[in-house]
C-alpha cells in the first residue's frame, strides 16, 4: 500500500493465538502516516503536505464507511486483513476478515 494511516487493534491472532497489538495500514482519512486509536477523528489532523489526500473520498470527511486494512502479526508474521469502520469521520472499530479480491475496495455504511 502507498500512502496510508494506521489503525490500532488489540486482540488474539487467529494463526498463533497470541494476544497482540497490530497497526493495520489502510487508505482511510487524511493520509499522512498517522496511527489512530478508536474514537479519533481520521480527517481532522493538521498536515504540512502541499496536496493532502483524503481517502477514500474527500466528501466522506464526516461520513460513515469501511475500508480494508492489512498488517502482519508481530508474533508469527502471518498477514492479517481487516475492515476498518469509520462513523461520522471517527475510527469506530476494526474486524478481522479474509484477504480481499480488491484491497482498495470500500463502501459507505
Amino acid at each position: 500500500m502507498s500512502e496510508t494511516n494506521g489503525f490500532a487493534w488489540e486482540g488474539t491472532c487467529p494463526s498463533c493465538h497470541v494476544e497482540v497489538r497490530v497497526i493495520f495500514r489502510s487508505h482511510v482519512g487524511l493520509l499522512d502516516d498517522q496511527v489512530f486509536e478508536r474514537g479519533e477523528d481520521v480527517f481532522g489532523r493538521e498536515t504540512n503536505k502541499k496536496h493532502p489526500v483524503h481517502a477514500p473520498r474527500y466528501e466522506l470527511r464526516s461520513g460513515s464507511f469501511w475500508a480494508y486494512g492489512v498488517d502482519a502479526c508481530p508474533h508469527c508474521l502471518t498477514e492479517l486483513w481487516s475492515r476498518v469502520f469509520v462513523r461520522n469521520g471517527r475510527y469506530e472499530s476494526l474486524v478481522l476478515t479474509t484477504p480481499p479480491e480488491d484491497p482498495l475496495f470500500w463502501d459507505e455504511l
